[in-house]
């Protein structure tokens, strides 16, 4: 298989427009349009609430995924202008992710509304956006995989791609891509079938750090670093190591979530429940 064009096309003064660029602004404003949709369909949100969830979305999704970014590739860079420079580089999810979840947590708690809620609801867009995401990574040539010989092996031959060239890569983008976007529609459809508040939320905070964990053993990029690799040596990777995490913290909140007040109220709405 033979990558995606790492540009999709130049403005009139020759800049490149990225091909990964246009893909992620897209993902993050149609997601953005179909959670507004979905908070309507429930009911119950202030009449501002989506507007402010996308700032906290956009916001949260720029500067975590540049911390991640900038994280991977502190030691690379010779100047301010390369660190703030937001279209010089790429984005890491699970900084994105989790700096999104925090604010929004915030916010909800400020206003009043139930997280379990909303966590819910928002859970199968996310897996949703991460398929269509690395579907960009196809452009750049991010997020690659280590040399394989195998028949569905990817090729990179353009020269700004950021993957080695011309060789067989596991397509690790496509590897995400497909257990996303079967997480997604599993989540869609557990989503009417909850027992609890915040089962669907805890179903992909359990599921997709098992699938990142194994997808990392197939990663060739050295940038994502190594987690706690004065302790660990090269064990694992930064990701495999968040993942890890992740699910230690998953394993207490499927204990405790169940067991909170109201948890067993499956109104989907977000009004507060007093």
């Amino acid at each position: 298989m033979i990558a995606l064009h790492p540009y999709l096309f130049e403005l009139p003064n020759g800049t490149p427009v990225p091909t990964w660029g246009v893909i992620i602004t897209s993902v993050v404003l149609a997601l953005i349009v179909v959670g507004n949709k979905m908070t309507k369909k429930d009911g119950g949100y202030p009449a501002d609430f989506a507007f402010e969830v996308a700032i906290i979305i956009f916001v949260g999704h720029t500067v975590g995924g540049r911390i991640g970014y900038l994280r991977a590739n502190w030691g690379r860079m010779d100047s301010w202008k390369e660190v703030l420079d937001l279209t010089s580089g790429g984005s890491a999810f699970y900084e994105s992710f989790l700096l999104i979840v925090a604010a929004l947590a915030g916010y909800l708690w400020w206003r009043k509304i139930p997280i379990r809620n909303l966590f819910d609801l928002a859970a199968p867009l996310v897996p949703l956006g991460q398929a269509v995401g690395r579907f960009a990574c196809l452009g750049a040539g991010c997020c690659y995989g280590r040399p394989a010989d195998v028949p569905w092996a990817i090729t990179f031959t353009h020269e700004h791609s950021l993957a080695p060239l011309n060789q067989g890569l596991h397509p690790t983008q496509i590897y995400e891509m497909l257990y996303a976007a079967g997480l997604t529609a599993f989540l869609f459809w557990l989503r009417p079938r909850r027992t609890f508040r915040g089962q669907v939320a805890l179903t992909y905070l359990t599921i997709f750090p098992i699938f990142r964990f194994i997808t990392d053993m197939f990663r060739g990029d050295p940038k994502r670093g190594y987690f706690l690799e004065d302790l660990l040596g090269q064990t694992l990777s930064n990701p495999q190591g968040i993942s890890v995490l992740m699910l230690l913290g998953v394993s207490v909140a499927w204990y405790v979530v169940p067991r909170m007040e109201h948890a067993r109220n499956l109104d989907r709405s977000g009004a507060k429940i007093s």
